[in-house]
């Protein structure tokens, strides 16, 4: 009986540890859309506006075009934020436009510029939004594809 014991008890052990080491790489391997720290390395939307052209840039929002997120993927790195069916900004004014659209017209919520992290706590990019629940999709440790905004 106590032999039973040992044995039940030791395979629940096993168990929950195998659960633990892949609820913890599994963690690892997650993008998410994280809050900055403060400070002088703070990304703002100034700075994303001024250096534009550094960044592929993209719009997406629930109602016909009218942005409620505006991503940064930045052109001189080696990964890459995959979409679906998020809006490609090509020019300045389209994404002063989003900007100005999102400042004014996002209710009580206060927009901030967000980073997009990937596997390993690598920065993929930059959101710009007051909803931080972007549905993200790793793909490998330099691709992530992030999904529609529903809101």
């Amino acid at each position: 009986m106590k032999a039973r014991t040992i044995l039940v008890h030791s395979f629940l052990g096993m168990t929950l540890l195998f659960f633990t080491v892949q609820c913890v790489t599994q963690a690892e391997n997650m993008g998410q859309v994280r809050s900055q720290p403060k400070g002088e390395n703070e990304m703002t939307i100034q700075r994303l506006q001024e250096n534009w052209q550094d960044y592929i840039i993209y719009k997406d929002g629930p109602f016909g075009g009218v942005p409620i997120a505006i991503m940064f993927d930045p052109k001189n790195d080696d990964k890459t934020l995959a979409t679906h069916r998020w809006d490609e900004i090509k020019d300045k004014k389209t994404l002063s436009d989003a900007v100005g659209w999102i400042k004014t017209k996002t209710g009580q919520e206060i927009p901030r510029v967000s980073r997009i992290m990937g596997p390993n706590d690598q920065l993929f990019g930059y959101v710009y939004t007051y909803n931080e629940q972007i549905p993200l999709h790793v793909i490998n440790d330099k691709k992530i594809f992030v999904d529609d905004i529903v809101n």
